[in-house]
């Protein structure tokens, strides 16, 4: 009885170490994450990105050419995130390497490129900046812009930020001018307010507003009208 009871447990010890031995084996024939039945998610990790990834990347490099490659990253990450795909630094480092001559060529493309005509009046741009003056004191200034002929066609100190001060600068603006279809801002809060808001809605005015966190043309057009036009503050 005993020795029919120790052959038993040896052939049992045997068969669990072949069982073991085998989805061992197996785990580690698969590499990375398995994909479960009928889950849609997809491991980027080990697939080949969509041709249209490098193509982004060399374009936005050849758009930002001072830009590193985490803030390559961190853009193509936020502005493509609703369709699941996302780059690292290490693989946008690569990819520029790998496609340098294509970076180039492309931006010397865009460099000699002539600009679509834009029809005036369509987009304006509004935004706010900041000079100082001899003894310090920050002075705000308002900048309006207009795409078509890039003509800077509001620019004053503001004794405040309200939202009904914007307002009557961009009426005398539209007395001036005439009324745009866009007017393009920040997501500052002053112009996001609903009283802003609701002073565009009556003109028949509607309001764009950039993405979050991305320095936009508008910032760039009044800032540098700004500079030019402004000149030193007294104190």
């Amino acid at each position: 009885m005993r020795l029919f009871l120790g052959l038993f447990l040896v052939l049992g010890f045997a068969a669990i170490l072949v069982l073991w031995s085998l989805n061992h084996r197996r785990r580690c024939q698969s590499f990375g994450r398995r994909k479960r039945s009928g889950s849609s998610v997809v491991n980027y990790r080990f697939t080949k990105k969509p041709d249209w990834v490098p193509k982004e990347i060399i374009r936005m490099k050849a758009l930002m050419p001072y830009s590193g490659c985490r803030t390559l990253a961190d853009s193509f990450n936020r502005r493509f995130v609703y369709k699941g795909i996302s780059v690292g630094k290490t693989y946008v480092s690569e990819t520029i390497r790998k496609h340098e001559y294509e970076v180039r060529v492309l931006r010397k493309k865009l460099k000699h490129r002539k600009p679509n005509p834009v029809p005036l009046n369509r987009v304006w741009a509004m935004d706010l900046t900041g000079k100082s003056d001899t003894g310090g004191k920050v002075h705000h200034i308002l900048g309006l812009v207009e795409h078509g002929s890039r003509a800077n066609l509001c620019l004053h100190g503001l004794c405040d930020k309200a939202s009904i001060t914007l307002l009557r600068h961009l009426l005398d603006a539209i007395e001036k001018y005439g009324k745009p279809t866009f007017l393009r801002t920040d997501n500052e809060a002053i112009f996001t307010s609903r009283l802003f808001r609701f002073g565009l809605g009556l003109l028949g005015i509607r309001h764009q507003r950039t993405d979050k966190g991305c320095l936009s043309d508008v910032n760039y057009s009044v800032r540098s009208a700004t500079i030019r036009m402004a000149g030193p503050v007294g104190g």
